[in-house]
């Protein structure tokens, strides 16, 4: 307990509900020092290498802050990834998506097309992606990247 009553400053790291890559730290201990103001903060992925990647935050202003749908399971998350992926060459079809992730073995059971229907259903519900006729459109293309 003598190091809490030394520390000048202490701070509470928490995530943002429903955003896997922001957090806010706010000050919860000061002494004789200005007012700090609460900060939110943003990771992104660097390449340091073609293999390697390294998580970097940006400071993010309080109104860009944008809920997002909360994307769980390796499925979902593998869906979003390779959906941003191919929407860096332009428009996504469904059949374009379906054929990435069988290759890349993300749907491996014996019927793919359930699968991959279970979880674009999924992400149409949490509003994460959206249909576009043919295409697939994300609504989080900040997200599930490597850039």
């Amino acid at each position: 307990m003598a190091l809490l009553a030394a520390l000048d400053f202490e701070f509470k790291v928490s995530r943002i509900p429903n955003n896997p890559r922001m957090i806010q730290v706010k000050c919860t201990k000061q002494k004789e020092a200005e007012e700090l103001l609460d900060f939110i903060l943003e990771g992104r992925d660097v390449f340091v290498d073609m293999k390697e990647t390294t998580l970097v935050f940006e400071s993010v202003e309080s109104d860009d802050v944008k809920r997002v749908p909360n994307i769980t399971g390796k499925r979902q998350k593998a869906f979003m990834k390779s959906l941003n992926e191919l929407s860096a060459e332009g428009s996504v079809t469904a059949n374009a998506l379906k054929q990435k992730l069988m290759t890349d073995r993300i749907l491996t059971s014996a019927n793919p097309h359930k699968d991959f229907t279970e979880v674009k259903d999924a992400l149409i519900r949490k509003k994460a992606i959206k249909i576009d006729g043919e295409n697939i459109e994300s609504c989080l293309p900040g997200f599930y990247r490597n850039d």
